[in-house]
């Protein structure tokens, strides 16, 4: 039987999975997408002066599992103020090499955007059902 939900309740879902942190089920998929991926395809000769850096899809997900652990670990006041400063192109190493002036009153303006942030509501989509087995689906890897 499938039932539907509301993209909201998968959202809310998702975000709790991560908040814990790890997952068997999800280590358990990364695991065997691990063990099926295929070897890296033929590379180039290393002729003279070429220098290639062949990327394997193991190192691709391991990457993508630190990303993940990394934002998983963050809280929602860290995520924020990591957008503003994305927003604002600024980044920690430039603010701490502000005069103390200039530092007060940037971190001043973060904290504000920050907070209107935290207090704005965040949308919910209700125009787009997600039923469980099609969820499922699009989120484990083919056998």
């Amino acid at each position: 039987m499938i039932v539907p939900i509301a993209a909201a309740t998968v959202a809310n879902a998702v975000e709790a999975v991560k908040r814990r942190g790890s997952n068997a089920a999800f280590q358990r998929m990364v695991e065997a997408q691990r063990a099926t991926t295929p070897p890296a395809g033929p590379q180039a000769p290393s002729g003279a002066g070429a220098t290639t850096s062949a990327v394997t899809p193991g190192q691709k997900l391991d990457a993508a599992m630190a990303a993940y652990k990394r934002e998983a670990q963050m809280t929602p006041v860290e995520r924020a103020r990591r957008d503003v400063l994305k927003d604002k192109k600024l980044t920690e190493e430039q603010i701490a090499a502000m005069s103390a002036a200039d530092h007060e009153a940037t971190e001043k303006m973060i904290a504000e955007e920050v907070a209107k942030r935290l207090k704005r509501p965040q949308p919910i989509r209700t125009d787009q059902q997600v039923t469980v087995d099609a969820f499922i689906k699009r989120h484990t890897p083919a056998t």
